[in-house]
């Protein structure tokens, strides 16, 4: 059976979106990851959407 690691790759990309802050470019993730930058930039903005969802559903302290 085929592993499909997409998921994982996914993951592994946010988090480096994540570490790389602002200065972070879909152009630098793409490099690294052998892919093309518009790819990596829709998962850019899907990490954003998700984490902007999240902050409105949970009560704030």
């Amino acid at each position: 059976m085929r592993r499909d690691s997409r998921l994982s790759v996914a993951w592994h990309v946010l988090l480096h979106l994540e570490d790389m802050g602002p200065g972070g470019t879909s152009e630098a993730m793409g490099r690294l990851l052998k892919a093309n930058p518009v790819v990596v930039l829709g998962l850019g903005v899907r990490h954003r959407r998700a984490r902007a969802a999240k902050r409105r559903v949970e009560p704030r302290s």
